[in-house]
């Protein structure tokens, strides 16, 4: 009896086994095998933001300045940091690159459930519900992109965790499913990547309309019905009101404020003939093995969710007129999935262009082609919907016989095709037979197909080898001794780090190191070796933003948003070599012919903080023009966009200074302090970015803090010894964390009280 009983639970529970499982084979070189994450943005970004962060969650502090980035960055302010998303909080208890790869494995695993649960909620059966958690949680738009864009990664599984609790709350109305949707909105837009949230909530915003227009009867009452979705909504965002409040100062700031470039937006636009990969996702090859040759990249336009989830969802778009009870229900999932695929094309839709021109919010993101993450939820709703509607009988066998004669047949063209064919691509032999094979394998189950679990188990560990194939390789890992220690590069340069800065020029390039990036490590048709020796090399360099990991402060920014006068400098010191001095800046990094790194330190350097006797008020239009000319020296004036205190003279008499005049500095958690001898008074200049949220003391007393040479930063100081110190305080996130404060206080005590409720009937 009580064998049977586990047995039952076992049976009960295995969709919950199965969703665990995908990402646990697809992740364990860096759960299980001493490996990290680390191609492209894992190395360039997020471990070094989450290994920083971390650190200054552990002093203490909010991580909420950046000194190693940028001449000073906001951190907490850059989205994609998730400075504040709770899942992120693994990093306090293992080290960053450990904890980046079980965060994207848990969100994988949450992306799973998230639609079981939708479709449970909608009536689906287990069965159609584990086909649909699977097909979304293996589907091409997360697994490709699951190991190079984590900030993605962790922000898709909440789509589906929202349509599920907005499903509850549309058959309930109940004020505590209402907090259940305001708390996982709240999380979804901790998460990071704005572009996916801001697609996801469209989605939601659709969704709900759509299921209130079907249960709201008389029309009238849809208002009061969409009333608990409007507190939800407005509960998620004060949730995430500590994150939002600064990346919207930051955005109004930044080099996007204006919206993104044309040429830039339409990047990685959906190439069409990519539909092939819906049936066979390596047709034109796979950077996993070293042969990818498609347009743009191979991850950008991954969209295949198995074969049989295509199948399942064309099934239900067929049955239309055959099953009316979920008729609404396909047709708005058929919707969804032909509208994002449309919109999708990018550069490749003219009306898509017209619409990025015209239409506010279009022109807010780049890469068009992420609009297929409306596309890959829809594809699994359907195949869900497929699944439930599945036909028995005869009309089955047929459908299998075709699927296993049809399947051999292709496999037989597939590796018939490079004998016959010889200047067809290589890819396309092995990919068509790969199809051939899976198309077989799905019609030989239906064939079988039984009303037994056996056959579920085995229709579901069919999907799972499908999609683990499919996306085999895709997340790239490396030894984790690349994310330890010290580069050699590093150690070379001077031990006092405080007051050391490099920059990495463009040199006439779209970025600092593109061809060191795009052509040796970082290219599209291959992820290259797994060599730590060679990616070690890359570490060497201290390219942007890899300087992060040593701790060594950078001019250069290699993040989505940028704080637009700090990047017109790093721009301007391109051509301009002079204004290095002014940025602070004290070694130049740069590669040789052979590949090496060389670090060059610049003659006459300043440092990052300095003293000068004169002032003189120039506007900002053009004080970067002034800077640039090679008659200006910073050494003996600093340019402010508006005119000083009174007591600050723009010229100080006898203002000849003496050797031994001396500057201390010292970095701590979003503070710069400042311990200064001056024989004469002067303007001391610190090259840190002028932000909004910086405020200044000297000895105690609060100080203008000054703008100063376009980007930084400069206070007056009378003759004598001063402690000057500079703190950042930004009102957005004060403001914003009271706000989350409240949120957060609205959602617990609604759950106490709803629970109080619930004992007491």
């Amino acid at each position: 009896m009580r064998r049977s009983r586990y047995a039952q639970f076992a049976l009960r529970n295995s969709q919950f086994v199965i969703l665990l499982l995908l990402p646990l084979i697809f992740l364990w070189r860096p759960l299980f095998g001493g490996e990290a994450l680390f191609w492209g943005t894992p190395m360039l970004q997020f471990v070094p933001w989450q290994r920083l962060a971390a650190g200054m969650w552990r002093s203490g502090h909010l991580p909420l300045w950046n000194p190693l980035l940028g001449c000073g960055a906001p951190l907490a302010a850059n989205y994609q940091s998730g400075a504040f998303y709770p899942l992120y909080g693994l990093a306090l208890l293992l080290p960053p690159e450990v904890a980046l790869g079980w965060s994207v494995a848990l969100h994988l695993v949450l992306t799973g459930l998230g639609m079981y649960g939708w479709a449970r909620a909608t009536g689906l059966d287990r069965f159609p519900a584990l086909l649909s958690g699977l097909a979304l949680q293996g589907c091409g738009f997360l697994v490709a992109r699951a190991g190079l864009f984590p900030s993605i990664a962790v922000t898709f599984p909440w789509l589906a965790l929202w349509l599920w609790r907005s499903e509850r709350l549309v058959q309930t109305g109940r004020g505590q499913d209402a907090l259940w949707l305001g708390g996982v909105l709240g999380l979804g837009l901790l998460a990071g990547h704005a572009q996916t949230a801001f697609y996801g909530l469209l989605l939601l915003a659709l969704y709900v309309l759509f299921r209130c227009l079907q249960v709201c009867r008389p029309f009238t009452r849809l208002l009061r019905r969409l009333l608990p979705f409007t507190f939800a909504l407005i509960l998620g965002l004060g949730i995430a009101a500590i994150q939002l409040l600064p990346t919207a100062e930051l955005f109004a700031f930044s080099q996007r404020a204006a919206g993104v470039n044309r040429e830039i937006g339409l990047t990685y636009s959906f190439w069409p003939w990519r539909l092939l990969t819906l049936v066979a996702p390596d047709l034109f090859g796979n950077p996993a093995r070293g042969g990818y040759w498609g347009y743009g990249n191979y991850w950008e336009d991954a969209l295949y969710a198995g074969l049989l989830p295509l199948l399942l969802a064309l099934e239900a778009v067929m049955g239309l007129q055959r099953e009316h009870s979920r008729r609404g229900a396909v047709l708005f999932w058929a919707s969804v999935a032909g509208g994002a695929l449309f919109l999708s094309l990018g550069r490749n839709n003219p009306a898509f262009l017209w619409l990025f021109d015209h239409v506010p919010t279009f022109d807010w993101f780049q890469a068009p082609s992420r609009w297929l993450a409306l596309f890959s939820v829809a594809l699994a709703a359907l195949a869900g919907i497929g699944a439930q509607n599945w036909r028995r009988g005869r009309a089955d066998r047929r459908r299998g016989g075709l699927g296993v004669a049809l399947g051999l047949a292709i496999v037989i063209g597939g590796l018939a095709a490079p004998l016959l064919l010889p200047a067809i691509r290589p890819s396309f032999g092995p990919a068509t037979a790969r199809l051939g094979l899976t198309l077989a394998a799905a019609g030989g189950l239906v064939l079988v197909r039984r009303e037994a679990s056996w056959w579920r188990v085995a229709v579901a560990g069919f999907l799972l080898l499908d999609l683990l194939l499919a996306g085999w390789g895709l997340a790239p890992s490396i030894d984790r001794r690349l994310y330890a220690g010290r580069t050699a590069t590093s150690e070379a340069l001077a031990s006092d780090s405080a007051g050391e800065r490099i920059f990495w020029p463009a040199g006439g390039r779209p970025e600092p190191g593109y061809d060191l990036k795009f052509e040796r490590y970082f290219r599209f048709d291959t992820f290259g070796s797994r060599d730590l020796d060679d990616w070690w090399a890359l570490r060497e360099t201290l390219l942007p933003n890899l300087a992060m990991l040593d701790g060594v402060p950078s001019a250069n920014n290699f993040e989505p948003l940028l704080v637009s006068w700090t990047a017109a400098m790093s721009r301007v010191a391109d051509s301009a070599p002079s204004v290095l001095r002014v940025m602070g800046v004290t070694h130049l990094v740069t590669t040789t012919v052979n590949g090496r790194t060389a670090v060059t330190e610049l003659s006459g350097a300043l440092g990052r903080v300095w003293v000068v006797p004169t002032a003189r008020v120039v506007p900002r239009e053009g004080m970067l023009a002034e800077l640039a000319t090679p008659t200006f020296d910073p050494a003996a004036q600093v340019l402010l966009e508006s005119p000083a205190p009174r007591n600050s003279p723009l010229t100080i008499r006898n203002s000849q200074f003496a050797p031994h005049n001396s500057l201390t500095l010292h970095d701590a958690p979003n503070r710069v302090t400042i311990h200064a001898v001056l024989d004469r008074p002067g303007y001391l200049v610190l090259a840190d970015t002028w932000y909004p949220g910086w405020e200044a003391a000297v000895d105690g007393e609060t100080v203008p803090l000054l703008r100063a040479n376009y980007a930084f930063r400069a206070v007056y100081l009378e003759a004598g010894e001063h402690t000057v110190e500079m703190v950042y305080r930004p009102l957005s996130v004060r403001v914003g964390g009271w706000v989350s404060l409240v949120a957060l206080t609205v959602l617990v005590g609604g759950w106490l009280v709803a629970c109080r409720r619930e004992r007491q009937t």
